[in-house]
């Protein structure tokens, strides 16, 4: 009898696993819901778009883009957190939103780590440091050497706890200095004011940055990437200028609830890989200063979990303002 008894479960489960095969070879049978926690327009919503294209042509099966912004992001999150896990409904984020709000905020009705499994990585935009032309300062020693003879006179803008504010606070913690962070609305008033000279430096998206610095109207010192970007080939990295710690790459990605069968997550990650490496994306995302960034699901939820332990330190070292 045990042994009918054990040769029924393997049974049941090799069904089980045929089962979840066959759901993940004809996934998806019906439209796909992408969740995105900020408002149209912005690069997450861009990206989003692109992919969601090129994943309806290639399945026959519409991909729809739904904006659910707020409160920082929590409520389009929560609202994926809490949805079936079936594949059906994606959230496409980006790394401010899912690795900073769970120490920013003091509680959420979700856990990134728990509650979400990565899926797949689309894209890679570093920020980049830049400074007012006047500054004289034309690389990160000197502009170290220069943060350091003269503590508390650099400023830089940011909206509050934003990725681009605790990279300020990273690089004072890091590099032994002291800048001050005056709050802005938003990346765009900020880079005016370093433009105009009310702030004397400013972390920006680099597709937010480019034009500017080919300009000549501030000066870009380094790019927090692993790597230098295409649009930027003449801007070292944090790493090629002796500051390694201050190394971020910023990442856009998509989860889906936990419990989604892995052949389902499998698959949505082999087909969004593939659309990554077409030519007329790749042009697209530069367009939006940013770079395809394919990985597997195993090497994504590796960096969204050590992201968030990273950028939990450098909040409470900050201390910046729980909401």
């Amino acid at each position: 009898m045990e042994q009918t008894m054990k040769l029924l479960g393997c049974l049941i489960g090799l069904a089980a696993c045929y089962a979840v095969g066959a759901i993940a070879q004809t996934f998806p049978d019906r439209p796909v819901r992408v969740v995105i926690p900020q408002i149209p327009g912005g690069t997450s919503d861009v990206l989003g778009r692109i992919v969601a294209q090129k994943l309806t042509d290639k399945w026959g099966r519409t991909v729809v883009i739904e904006n659910r912004p707020g409160a920082g992001g929590n409520i389009g999150t929560d609202a994926v957190a809490k949805s079936a896990p079936n594949g059906y409904t994606w959230l496409l984020t980006y790394v401010g939103s899912h690795a900073i709000n769970p120490t920013l905020y003091k509680q959420l009705p979700f856990d990134p780590v728990k509650d979400l499994a990565a899926v797949a990585t689309l894209a890679m935009a570093p920020f980049v440091l830049v400074a007012n032309v006047d500054l004289p300062a034309k690389n990160m020693a000197e502009f170290v050497a220069l943060a350091r003879s003269s503590p508390g006179k650099l400023n830089y803008g940011a909206q509050h706890g934003a990725v681009n504010h605790l990279l300020g606070q990273l690089l004072n913690f890091k590099a032994g200095v002291q800048t001050i962070w005056v709050p802005y609305r938003g990346a765009a008033d900020s880079l005016t004011d370093t433009i105009s000279g009310r702030l004397q430096f400013n972390y920006g998206s680099a597709g937010a940055v480019a034009q500017q610095v080919r300009a000549g109207k501030v000066r870009a010192l380094a790019s927090t990437g692993s790597r230098r970007m295409e649009s930027l080939k003449d801007v070292p990295t944090m790493l090629e200028s002796g500051f390694p710690d201050l190394t971020v790459d910023s990442w856009w990605g998509v989860f889906v609830a936990t419990g989604t069968p892995p052949a389902i997550v499998r698959k949505i990650n082999t087909d969004v890989n593939e659309v990554l490496g077409m030519p007329d994306v790749v042009e697209r995302f530069a367009g939006v200063g940013a770079e395809p960034y394919p990985m597997t699901p195993e090497q994504f939820s590796k960096i969204a979990e050590d992201d968030i332990r990273k950028w939990r330190d450098v909040v409470i070292q900050s201390g910046v303002k729980l909401e």
